[in-house]
């Protein structure tokens, strides 16, 4: 090696260099994670990456390099926090671009109207994005009322909001909804659930074991049933479709019952009234409540007439029989 570098005296020099070069990198690396920031709000807005997903973005930083650049607001990451954590851990290098915001806010919009627009979420993921932006609302409404005295909204100052937020601020949530892609009926069912659910059921939704439609059954009928609630609650997520399976089953049952036993009531309770109170009573109902009282007059009478058969061929068969005797 030495004689070689003595007949080609640049050898030398051209290692040494490539050498300090690799150092010089591995230093301008270091200088990099070091003065990039992640914000644990920021962070926690943007839903994880699964298990395989994971894997092959490493595969791909691995083999070809961080293709797409970090995104940064100052020196905060705003979007590539996976990327990011990746090449710091196998020392790749990466590029970034800034965005200016005025604002904490205005930073949020901007990750929620990204991930909306580029990522495949679940119904869940983008619900919970909306709900964000309905929070950035709420906030914007509420510092709206502190600039005018806690009265009605007025305008805002102009150098306090982002053009983006400006914008936000006059959209419903209906129009929230629709940027995520789902009904407002979807993001309040998801709101419900997050709020109000057994802890269970939120994991079993988040890791789409149950429909949104079922978590939202599943946290009304935990707040209707403390029985139920307390079954939930001792129950892993992936057992959540068993559980509520046997408890409606039990609500539907007792429902029966119940409707069996209201049935007897409303034959017994016609039966009881005499023509003249039925009218009076009548009287002080409206419409739609004298077509309901007919539906159940009718139905009674049905049943009542069943039971009249029965009962008749009850006694025509004991008759039977003691004749016989």
């Amino acid at each position: 090696m030495s004689e070689q570098m003595a007949k080609h005296p640049d050898a030398a020099s051209q290692a040494t260099h490539k050498r300090h070069l690799r150092i010089s990198r591995r230093i301008m690396a270091s200088n990099a994670y070091t003065e990039i920031s992640v914000d644990p709000e920021f962070r926690s807005m943007i839903p994880p990456l699964g298990d395989d997903e994971r894997n092959e973005l490493e595969k791909s930083i691995l083999a070809d390099g961080c293709r797409d650049a970090l995104v940064l607001w100052g020196n905060t990451i705003i979007d590539g926090y996976n990327r990011f954590e990746i090449c710091r851990r196998n020392q790749k290098s990466f590029k970034t671009v800034r965005m200016e915001f005025p604002n904490r806010d205005a930073a949020k919009v901007w990750i929620i109207r990204n991930q909306l627009a580029r990522r495949n979420l679940t119904d869940v993921q983008r619900g919970r994005m909306a709900l964000a932006w309905k929070e950035i609302i709420a906030a914007q409404g509420k510092e709206r009322q502190k600039e005018h005295g806690g009265t009605a909204p007025g305008r805002v100052k102009q150098e306090t909001l982002d053009p983006i937020l400006d914008q936000v601020n006059h959209r419903t949530l209906d129009s929230v909804a629709e940027m995520a892609g789902l009904s407002h009926g979807t993001i309040h069912k998801i709101e419900t659930v997050d709020n109000k659910a057994p802890e269970p059921v939120k994991q079993a939704m988040e890791a789409e074991v149950i429909s949104i439609n079922k978590a939202y059954e599943a946290t009304k009928a935990a707040e209707r049933q403390p029985e139920i609630k307390n079954q939930l609650e001792r129950t892993m997520p992936q057992n959540v479709p068993e559980v509520l399976a046997e408890a409606f089953k039990q609500a539907r049952d007792e429902a029966k019952r119940q409707s069996k036993i209201m049935d007897y009531w409303c034959i017994m309770s016609t039966l009881n009234y005499n023509v003249t109170d039925y009218e009076l009573w009548l009287s002080d109902l409206s419409e739609d409540a004298i077509d309901t009282q007919l539906e159940i007059v009718d139905s009674g009478i049905k049943k009542a007439l069943a039971i009249q058969k029965r009962l008749h061929e009850i006694c025509a068969e004991r008759r039977r029989l003691r004749l016989v005797k």
